[in-house]
């Protein structure tokens, strides 16, 4: 008897419903399904091949462009059957099948953008494990040269995923990182983002952010509804175009942090909106506009600006009106330089 192996390859596939969608009907989409990046052949012998976006055997409709929908979760499995041949003493016949299952290794499964790239909207992370069924599992992309997303871009759609920007980035809509997964997103390169950027959107979500490159966005929460944590370290720089609120709404969680070196700048701050908000710097705040903490009933703020008794270089300005405990509770602790344009506010409404 000779055995023979037939392959098939099944990969992520996710049909897109994520609100930010406009005209989802009208888009074209394609997924990642790493078809070219590891597989089985027909002997059952491992194939390496590559992980780039641009590579049209790793979609399952093609590579993306400017007008496609892009779907990125990474836990794939590969079903390839091996048939079993017997000898009638004339000739060859199939007498039986064994199917088997193969995981592609993750490594082989983080997409690798390595030239400029694009998409309509990309979505990133999906919940379930590794299988064979479409619409599962983690996403990991590193970009190491240009994406330009032209609407909206979601990291941790209903799962984990990852975001590494090298390069460049810009995004036409909206950044939500955890919507209702689990989102992360590192920068060291440039990132632009015209909307609003949102840390943990949803009640069970969490999205993180570290930036130590140049972050320029047209907005900034950081706990919405779910857990937020956005980190300013390493001489990185931050511009929100718009209001910072961190810990949104009731029972959200959010903590800012702002590193020694680095700088923060937003057209207003509101810490504790709704949820919890934490705000810690050892950096450089410039807020042109009010800064409030603790606004509105039962919510809880806080900020920081040194924190230790003694951080060389920590400043925090805001031009407008500081409010310490609006109607909710408000904490500020100012270790080092504070400037504040217009009033200063303590125990508005409940207290501070």
């Amino acid at each position: 008897m000779k055995t023979t192996a037939y392959l098939k390859l099944s990969g992520s596939f996710l049909a897109i419903t994520a609100a930010l969608t406009t005209s989802p009907a009208m888009a074209q989409s394609t997924s990642w399904t790493g078809g070219s990046a590891y597989y089985q052949n027909g002997s059952g012998a491992a194939v390496y091949g590559n992980n780039s976006w641009h590579n049209a055997l790793n979609w399952s409709d093609g590579a993306p462009s400017a007008g496609t929908d892009v779907s990125i979760g990474l836990s794939t499995q590969q079903q390839y059957i091996t048939w079993t041949s017997c000898w009638n003493g004339s000739y060859y016949y199939d007498c039986g099948h064994t199917p088997h299952i193969a995981n592609r290794p993750d490594l082989y499964d983080i997409v690798q953008i390595d030239a400029a790239a694009t998409a309509r909207n990309l979505y990133i992370g999906f919940s379930g494990g590794r299988g064979l069924a479409a619409g599962a599992g983690a996403g990991h992309v590193v970009n190491n040269s240009t994406l330009d997303v032209g609407q909206n871009m979601v990291v941790g759609s209903t799962g984990l995923g990852t975001y590494e920007n090298v390069g460049a980035t810009t995004v036409g809509g909206s950044l939500v990182i955890g919507d209702s997964g689990r989102g992360v997103v590192t920068n060291t390169g440039q990132m632009t983002v015209t909307g609003p950027t949102i840390l943990g959107q949803h009640a069970g979500s969490n999205g993180t952010f570290t930036n130590t490159g140049t972050f320029e966005t047209g907005g900034l929460t950081v706990g919405a509804g779910g857990t937020g944590r956005f980190i300013n370290t390493d001489n990185g720089t931050t511009k929100v175009n718009g209001l910072t609120t961190v810990g949104q709404h009731a029972g959200s969680f959010g903590r800012a942090t702002n590193s020694s070196g680095a700088t923060f700048e937003s057209d207003g701050l509101t810490v504790g909106a709704g949820g919890v908000g934490e705000f810690a710097s050892d950096g450089t705040v410039a807020i042109s506009g009010d800064t409030v903490i603790g606004q509105h009933a039962g919510s809880v703020g806080s900020i920081r600006n040194g924190t230790t008794t003694y951080t060389p270089g920590a400043s925090f300005t805001t031009t407008g009106n500081l409010v310490v405990g609006g109607a909710g509770q408000g904490l500020f602790i100012a270790n080092e330089s504070l400037s504040v344009g217009e009033d200063t506010v303590i125990g508005q409404g409940a207290g501070g």
